[in-house]
């Protein structure tokens, strides 16, 4: 019981920390003279449209690599380089998906190609809704694994681009630390956030009831960036 309440405390207490936080943060960046991080830097739209999808690109991507292999080597019975091979494709879909996203970029700009992208990440995940227990890898897991790894590619080329438009040269750097730091946050937001839903919708410890609870959270995921 006294574990329980001091989880509680923590739980609590973690995020009031990080607003206080993030409020010190910013008052004391109005009032110095070269700030660190300059609170015009949040002015450009284009800054602020490649931020937050930065932050649910990865609360997104990373759920995916989280609980696809827990999927291939607890339900499938894949060992752990098979499970590392079922998620390879990814990476080769991405880099070719890079490949092709600067010159689809240049022809009609960043919108369309990070809406574009967010869609097929939502589309990718959707298709994982349905799963069964004894569900085939080429059948329920690697359409939507391509699906989503062409959205990755899109999105990232284009929240990265946006996010220093409008920004001085002199701003580049800080500019981008700030999307990286919003991409972070996302995995590791994310990442909490899926295994809580994942855990609090399984309706027992079973196999199939474990299924549920990832499919619940496969099926809250491609809904979360609208």
């Amino acid at each position: 019981m006294a574990d329980r309440a001091e989880g509680t405390i923590w739980a609590l207490s973690a995020p009031l920390s990080w607003r206080w936080a993030i409020g010190c943060l910013f008052r004391h960046e109005a009032r110095v003279a070269d700030p660190l991080l300059p609170l015009s830097l949040f002015a450009p739209p284009h800054v602020r449209a490649g931020t937050l999808p930065a932050f649910l690109f990865y609360f997104i991507v990373n759920g995916l690599l989280f609980f696809t292999p827990l999927y291939l080597q607890g339900k499938l019975g894949y060992s752990p380089f098979q499970s590392g091979l079922g998620v390879l494709p990814m990476g080769v879909v991405v880099f070719l998906s890079y490949v092709i996203a600067p010159k689809v970029l240049a022809r009609h700009g960043q919108r369309p190609l990070l809406v574009g992208g967010l869609l097929l990440i939502a589309l990718g995940g959707a298709l994982w809704v349905g799963t069964p227990l004894d569900g085939h890898y080429w059948a329920w897991l690697f359409p939507g694994i391509v699906i989503m790894s062409v959205g990755q590619g899109f999105a990232f080329t284009s929240f990265n681009a946006a996010a220093l438009t409008g920004v001085s040269q002199r701003r580049h750097g800080v500019a981008g630390a700030l999307n990286v730091t919003a991409q972070q946050a996302g995995a590791a937001i994310g990442t909490a956030t899926m295994v809580t839903i994942a855990a609090t919708a399984a309706p027992d410890t079973s196999a199939q009831g474990k299924l549920t609870g990832i499919t619940w959270r496969t099926w809250w995921r491609p809904s979360s960036p609208w």
